[in-house]
């Protein structure tokens, strides 16, 4: 490793404070040339300017100022975490059109070179995906990749709020310069609407991104030299990317040649429309879109309904879902990158929603090649959660009935606020007078009553607003009951003794997925295939869905029986670059996949808290275990 020079000088002044120093007499001290002294006096005194700490007193003579001691604040070594190392050096590489040294790296850094090396190896995996490559030669790092490829990696790194360019302030640290976003995004608004675009918050933020981006790589002179092929583009995409082009032209001193004005015409076509779908007959939208669209989203709709043994999707659903994948696949042949902020909260709020986009997604990366990232699987989860959400409120209503003392019918008031209030949460199946219920009483779980009854919620014949609120009480503790014994009846039936362990290590989380996976099969739950099926869904998106935990699972014709197995860990593992301290792997046979959502829903939801997690890895007995869940789940 190479010395940090610069602190090696300043040390070499620091431990003589009151002498004055020759440039020769420092050569020989430190081995370094005395030209490459004066250089790093230079970058020392550049460190505290305006004031100069180490100053020349006569020619080849230097020494401290006398107040260098209020000076040495300015050389303090900044602590980065590896995440801040990552972003700082992949933004070097971005904005650079030279290689870096990998010493000088190290220095600015204050880290050793296999601390930059071990660095350079994540990041190779992170950037993998966009065809994206960093070798070192020579002691210089290189980053080769197309320009779209390059910018879309950037686009990654401001958008990922791990590796995001916090660090600098304002400034984003994978840009040159601030680029007055909000001037730019009022003037393309009037363009796509002089366009007639359909357009949303969503779509302008990433034409947003996409165009400063774009500035501050022309403004470095990279720009995109393979020409779209095969992707149509209207008039009006092209009209609009012409007059944005002219736009920034006129505004950031950049040229946009012919090549980058059709890629950004390309770009404007997968996230604008000129046309209002949501009005279109579904038996005519087949007319506006392509055919691989059309039997892509056939396939994949019918793949679900299946594997999660879901009800059918309506042809309403099937116009707007035919929309996102054409869209989706129309990014995907042009290379191009779309964010969603919101990606991690639907991960973590609707874990099974996300489990049947990954398994789209799958779906999708087999029939065309391309892979998904997990932005594009967070948006097919909005789509398909809008749809199964609405759904699955109705079947997880509690039945209720409501009994009334008639008279002149004024119970009918009190139906009314109820179904306003609570409507989306129980079906009031009947209301029937007193004398009725007494001579044929109806089971519900919800009772409500104007007369005092056993286990009836009792109201006034005009309900009041503390009555509504204790109703509300009422049916949440219902359903939490529900979904708990629901829960815990499949729990102990996949969850055994026999398939607890513990510390199971490995080099890496795929060997201690294959450990735990031959366990398993030794015990008859699974099949050779079946820890491949879970790997090929953890390639697409982590389970990891809440810190200290991972989750990784599978709906399987490979698994004999359906299993909970839990591996607890006495010190934390590194998983998908987090820490974890327990493993749950699931496995679901194929006749048992309709149970899949509730447990799912019901693990990820019991772990959400950090002290969950925690206790149930300090478990040593499967009956602790079983004691723990059961203490939060109530």
């Amino acid at each position: 490793m190479r010395e940090n020079r610069s602190k090696e000088i300043l040390e070499a002044f620091i431990k003589r404070p009151d002498l004055t120093q020759s440039i020769k007499e420092l050569s020989t001290k430190t081995g370094i040339s005395e030209r490459q002294i004066k250089n790093y006096i230079r970058q020392i005194n550049g460190q505290t300017a305006p004031k100069t700490i180490i100053q020349s007193v006569d020619s080849g003579l230097f020494k401290l100022c006398d107040n260098y001691q209020e000076l040495l604040s300015a050389f303090q070594q900044p602590e980065y975490l590896p995440k801040e190392r990552i972003s700082i050096i992949l933004s070097r590489l971005l904005l650079s059109k030279i290689s870096l040294n990998i010493y000088d790296l190290a220095e600015e850094l204050y880290v050793s070179r296999p601390t930059i090396e071990s660095d350079l190896k994540r990041i190779k995996k992170m950037i993998a995906p966009f065809n994206v490559t960093v070798s070192v030669s020579n002691d210089h790092i290189i980053i080769s990749g197309s320009e779209k490829s390059l910018r879309r990696v950037t686009s990654y790194m401001i958008t990922n709020t791990e590796y995001s360019g916090f660090l600098i302030g304002n400034k984003n640290l994978f840009l040159r310069d601030d680029y007055q976003i909000d001037f730019i995004k009022n003037n393309i608004i009037v363009i796509f609407q002089k366009c007639n675009f359909i357009f949303n918050d969503f779509s302008v933020n990433n034409i947003l991104l996409h165009l400063v981006i774009a500035i501050d790589r022309l403004k470095n002179h990279c720009e995109i030299e393979e020409t779209p092929i095969n992707i149509h583009v209207a008039n009006a995409e092209i009209q609009a990317a012409s007059m944005i082009a002219d736009f920034l032209e006129d505004n950031y001193s950049i040229k946009y040649s012919k090549v980058e004005r059709m890629n950004l015409a390309v770009f404007l076509s997968c996230n604008l429309a000129t046309m209002d779908y949501s009005v279109v007959n579904p038996n005519l939208i087949k007319n506006y879109l392509e055919d691989e669209s059309f039997s892509l989203t056939k396939h994949i709709l019918n793949r679900i309904t299946d594997h999660y043994y879901l009800d059918p999707f309506d042809d309403i659903f099937f116009t707007r879902f035919v929309l996102n994948i054409n869209y989706l696949l129309k990014r995907l042949h042009s290379n191009f990158y779309t964010h969603n902020p919101m990606c991690r909260d639907i991960q973590q709020t609707y874990p099974f929603i996300y489990d049947i986009a990954v398994f789209a997604a799958e779906i999708i990366q087999k029939e065309t090649g391309y892979y998904i990232n997990k932005d594009e699987i967070s948006l097919i989860a909005l789509h398909i959660g809008s749809f199964i959400e609405g759904k699955q409120l109705n079947k997880n209503k509690l039945s209720a009935i409501y009994i009334y003392a008639d008279y002149h019918g004024f119970y009918q008031n009190n139906v009314l606020s109820l179904q306003q209030k609570y409507g989306d949460q129980f079906n009031l199946q009947y209301c029937i007078s007193i004398l009725d219920y007494y001579e044929t009483p109806i089971a519900a779980d919800i009772v409500i009553s104007e007369i005092e009854l056993d286990n009836a919620i009792f109201v006034s014949p005009f309900i009041t607003a503390d009555q509504l609120k204790e109703i509300g009480r009422c049916i949440d503790k219902k359903l939490h009951s529900k979904e708990s014994d629901n829960f815990n009846l499949s729990f102990r039936q996949m969850f055994t003794e026999n398939i607890f362990f513990q510390n199971i290590y490995g080099k890496d989380k795929y060997e201690i997925l294959e450990t735990i996976g031959k366990e398993l099969k030794e015990k008859d739950y699974v099949d050779d295939t079946f820890i491949e099926s879970v790997l090929n869904r953890k390639r697409l998106s982590s389970t990891c869905f809440t810190p200290g935990l991972a989750i990784p699972h599978a709906i399987s014709s490979n698994v004999k029986k359906s299993f909970i197995s839990f591996t607890c860990y006495k010190r934390n593992l590194t998983w998908d670059d987090k820490s974890v301290c327990l493993i749950i792997l699931i496995g679901i046979s194929y006749p048992d996949r309709k149970t899949f959502r509730s447990v799912f829903n019901q693990l990820v939801k019991l772990f959400e808290l950090p002290t969950a997690i925690n206790e149930v890895a300090r478990c040593t007995s499967y009956e602790e275990i079983i004691q723990t869940i059961n203490k939060f789940i109530q």
